[in-house]
């Protein structure tokens, strides 16, 4: 019933409950897991434009709230559209 996919996780990820989860640990070869963390991704993109704070020349109404909640951190930011 379930899909096959897999995760390569640079920190926590609690949204992995282990129901359906198998985790492995890398023991050799930490310099490719450097690599595939620079990659570019929909999340780094986002947050090259985003901004903590709507800038005060600016209308509220051209710009999108994202609030980010994760392991990594807890913040507000604010995206122009």
């Amino acid at each position: 019933s379930a899909g096959s996919q897999f995760f390569i996780c640079l920190g926590d990820a609690k949204h992995l409950d282990g129901n359906y989860t198998a985790f492995g640990e890398i023991i050799d070869g930490y310099e490719v897991l450097d690599l595939i963390s620079r990659v570019p991704t929909e999340f780094k993109q986002i947050m090259k434009q985003a901004v903590q704070k709507i800038p005060e020349d600016e209308h509220p109404d051209k710009w999108i709230k994202y609030d980010l909640n994760n392991s990594i951190s807890k913040f507000k930011y604010f995206i122009k559209i």
